[in-house]
């Protein structure tokens, strides 16, 4: 599997919309999660968008799980950046490497 980064860029006009899915974002999350394709995710500190970073068996499956997102389905992030990254250091690193081996 390869390892992407996701950054989603928000719009503030959209903020009601994502308080309103939070709970349904989240159980998205839940469910990549559970299948141990979720790296880690969360919001940037000044709520302008968030970081996620997953774990993928191609782009194209990839950007399939990120249609599935309800704040992507309700148009609530303006814009979605995804790229194919590759850890070097630290725990990321280590899941990584475990999908590697």
């Amino acid at each position: 599997m390869a390892v992407f980064a996701v950054t989603y860029s928000y719009e503030p006009e959209a903020a009601a919309t994502r308080a309103d899915l939070f709970a349904e974002h989240r159980t998205w999350l839940s469910h990549i999660d559970a299948e141990d394709r979720l790296l880690g995710a969360g919001v940037f500190a000044d709520k302008s968008g968030s970081l996620l970073v997953f774990r993928a068996d191609s782009s194209e499956a990839l950007e399939h799980d990120l249609n599935e997102d309800p704040f992507a389905q309700a148009g609530a992030i303006a814009v979605t950046d995804v790229r194919e990254w590759t850890p070097n250091w630290g725990v990321l690193a280590l899941a990584a490497e475990n999908d590697r081996s």
